[in-house]
């Protein structure tokens, strides 16, 4: 009887913490690039938001100054998407890099720069 409350007690742990974890959703557009775009959006999401957030959105963190290390960063992610044939922004709510809009030739960010 002890062996089943100790492993219900194991199988309660395992259901909260996995109802806490949620897998990043690919938005459609994105979902349909092939996998070596995907591949390297994912990678350029992966550096420290807060730091991508002080590097796009300025005005929004008067008190910091973004590294050279994340500006390289993001410069040479966004040279790789490119040359696949891709434009990325930051969006600003969602805290993310995707991919811009048809047609946008430059880098876009929807805060005030």
């Amino acid at each position: 009887m002890k062996n089943f409350f100790s492993l219900l007690g194991c199988l309660i742990i395992v259901v909260v913490v996995a109802s806490g974890c949620q897998e990043k959703s690919t938005p459609p557009q994105e979902q349909q690039q092939p996998e070596a775009v995907r591949s390297e959006l994912d990678r350029l999401n992966d550096w420290p938001t807060e730091e991508l957030d002080v590097l796009e959105c300025r005005d929004d963190h008067p008190e910091r100054i973004a590294s050279g290390e994340t500006g390289g960063w993001v410069f040479s992610a966004r040279e790789r998407l490119q040359k696949l044939g891709v434009v990325v922004r930051w969006n600003c709510e969602k805290k993310v890099y995707e991919i811009g809009p048809t047609g946008v030739t430059k880098p876009v960010c929807g805060c005030s720069k």
